[in-house]
């Protein structure tokens, strides 16, 4: 996936010691520390990477002694968005990450066996198909994760890659779609799909908070 763009905020508490940038990394939902955070530093417009560390148990990162000049220090992990910051050298650093949502569900018939079917996707309101879907799921179930702060819909292909062609179905249905809201770590199950023999169908959903 590529970077997503999410302002932080990024917090200068106290005077910076020359050539060392410090601080802490917090979830931004939470405010939970986030440990194994990887930050990435390197000069704007050039190549190469001058140094590359990881955040410790408490969220807390201190870089190594670098020389007095602007730095782009990139802030990523696994299932949050990635955030890169340009700034001199400083301590007392605040950075807010982003944590992705997910939406998850089953699908089956009116008896609860599961259905075959050929995609499930998380939809934006341009009707771009975003988030992952987890491949190791077992038969009839499906969990879309990696979905960045926005609204989208949930869709069941059965043939072609938009909700105008046939094969296309909306959760909770067609004429009235279901928006589903990620502001920072939602994780959304219960979505489940129960389909008869036709092409109505019908479902039910819970969110659990985060």
């Amino acid at each position: 996936m590529g970077k997503v763009s999410v302002w932080v905020i990024v917090a200068c508490l106290y005077p910076a010691e020359a050539g060392v940038f410090a601080g802490r990394v917090v979830e931004d939902h939470s405010g939970n520390p986030l440990s194994r955070a990887e930050i990435r530093i390197t000069r704007p417009h050039t190549a190469g990477i001058i140094a590359e560390i990881e955040t410790d148990a408490d969220g807390r990162f201190r870089t190594p002694d670098l020389p007095d000049a602007d730095y782009v220090l990139r802030f990523s992990r696994f299932n949050y968005a990635t955030v890169e910051v340009t700034t001199h050298a400083r301590s007392g650093m605040l950075l807010r990450m982003v944590r992705f949502g997910a939406i998850a569900g089953r699908i089956a018939d009116f008896e609860g066996h599961p259905v075959p079917y050929s995609r499930v996707v998380a939809l934006t309101p341009s009707d771009a198909i975003v988030g992952t879907e987890d491949q190791n799921r077992p038969r009839g179930e499906y969990r879309i994760y990696g979905l960045a702060p926005g609204s989208y819909q949930v869709a069941i292909l059965t043939s072609g890659e938009s909700r105008t062609r046939r094969g296309v179905l909306l959760y909770p249905n067609n004429s009235a779609p279901r928006d589903f809201t990620v502001s920072g770590g939602e994780d959304y199950t219960g979505a489940d799909f129960t389909l008869p023999d036709g092409p109505a169908f019908r479902v039910s959903a819970k969110a659990d908070g985060s």
